[in-house]
């Protein structure tokens, strides 16, 4: 028997894993987002798209795909 449902634990763990990818989908298209809360955060995700910097998107793509193929 644990103290929390498990229901709780997977939705705190969801909010945080969509905090994270609020704040670091910004550094990922190498744009300095001007909010600093996570709903701010995802209605800039189109300005961020539109003023990326390719090479640092680049990198950053290439990063995540040496992440996840190291992980299997």
């Amino acid at each position: 028997s644990s103290i929390f449902p498990t229901s709780v634990i997977h939705g705190m763990m969801a909010a945080i894993g969509l905090i994270i990818l609020a704040k670091q989908i910004h550094v990922l298209m190498g744009y300095a987002p001007v909010a600093k809360n996570p709903v701010m955060l995802y209605s800039e995700i189109p300005h961020a798209i539109m003023n990326m910097q390719p090479a640092v998107f680049v990198v950053g793509l290439f990063s995540l795909g040496i992440l996840i193929t190291l992980n299997r």
